[in-house]
């Protein structure tokens, strides 16, 4: 057919890789990380960056060109995948920076899951298509009403509850 083109496959995973960026540029933008981090450790890190690039052979239909520097590459790698490698060297180099690494990059290698971290708060109001409707707290008419609570309410009766407050205001 005219106009598809092959999607490229992470070499690790074996999933698609969509708006790929290349080992090479990844692993420029983790030795600046590195520099700020652990630059004694850079080296190291080159080293696994060139044992994990050179492990495969290349494939001649498994392309990618990369989004930041538009180079064309058959050593194709999800960010996933090439960090989550890299990561696994690095714990055994420094563990310190293999964790400050797991930190920045937020990529859960570890499975224990950031969700607990996170602030969580129920969704609480969704806007409502309605160009003209009856509030079910005061009965009045409105151009915009909106679902809290299983009910349709005006702004005017949501401004005075405190949970809409506090999530329409961050409070």
């Amino acid at each position: 057919m005219v106009g598809l083109e092959e999607i490229p496959v992470c070499r690790m995973c074996l999933e698609p890789v969509f708006y790929s960026i290349c080992t090479d540029c990844l692993f420029r933008d983790l030795n600046r990380w590195l520099e700020d981090k652990a630059p004694f450790i850079a080296i190291e890190v080159m080293e696994a960056h060139d044992g994990l690039t050179h492990s495969f052979p290349d494939s001649e239909d498994n392309v990618e060109m990369c989004v930041r520097c538009r180079e064309t590459t058959h050593n194709v790698m999800c960010p996933y995948c090439y960090i989550r490698e890299i990561y696994h060297e690095l714990r055994m180099i420094d563990e310190v920076t293999a964790e400050e690494l797991l930190q920045d990059f937020n990529f859960d290698f570890e499975g224990n899951g950031y969700f607990g971290e996170l602030p969580w708060s129920p969704i609480g109001f969704t806007h409502v298509r309605a160009s003209h409707g009856t509030c079910e707290t005061c009965g009045n008419d409105s151009d915009r009403l909106l679902e809290w609570g299983g009910h349709f309410m005006c702004t005017g009766c949501l401004e005075g509850e405190e949970e809409y407050w506090k999530l329409a205001h961050g409070g």
